[in-house]
C-alpha cells in the first residue's frame, strides 16, 4: 500500500517539475525558444543562422561556364543535363538544365567544376506546386 501512494507521489512530482520548466518559459517571453518560421527567418543575433557548411540551391554562372560536362559526368543521380553549341573557344551551352527535385545536394558537381562556374547556395526555401518549377534553366536557350 505505502508502494502505490509513494508511486502517485513521484509522479506528481516528476509532473510538477516539467510544468515549472514550462511555466517559465511560457511566461516569460524574452526568451524564444521556438523560431516562428514563415515569419522569422535567419537571425544570427539570437543565434538562428544556416551553418556555413550548408549546401543548399546549385546556381550556374553561365558566362564562365566552358561546357566540359564534367559536372554532369560527376553527379552520381544525372540531374544535370547539358547541350553545346559551337567548336573550340566558341562552344556554349545552349541547354544547362539543372534538376532540383532529383538532386541529393552532395555538392560533387560544384568541386569538380574546373571553372568554378557552379556555386551552392544557401536557398532553402524549394518547395514548388510542380515538378517543372523544380528545374532549373541557365543554358542560353531554355
Amino acid at each position: 500500500m505505502i508502494k502505490y501512494f509513494r508511486e502517485i507521489w513521484e509522479t506528481i512530482r516528476t509532473v510538477m517539475a516539467g510544468m515549472r520548466i514550462t511555466i517559465h518559459y511560457g511566461l516569460s517571453p524574452s526568451e524564444e525558444i521556438t523560431m516562428q518560421y514563415p515569419e522569422q527567418k535567419e537571425d544570427p543575433a539570437r543565434g538562428w543562422k544556416i551553418s556555413d557548411r550548408y549546401r543548399g540551391l546549385i546556381v550556374n554562372d553561365i558566362e564562365k561556364c566552358n561546357v566540359c560536362t564534367v559536372c554532369a559526368r560527376t553527379c552520381p543521380i544525372d540531374c544535370i543535363e547539358i547541350e553545346a553549341e559551337g567548336k573550340g573557344k566558341q562552344k556554349v551551352a545552349s541547354k544547362f538544365n539543372f534538376d532540383a527535385s532529383r538532386c541529393m545536394f552532395c555538392g560533387l558537381c560544384v568541386e569538380a567544376c574546373p571553372t568554378g562556374s557552379l556555386k551552392v547556395t544557401k536557398e532553402h526555401e524549394l518547395s514548388t506546386y510542380t515538378r517543372g518549377a523544380m528545374i532549373y534553366h541557365y543554358g542560353v536557350k531554355p
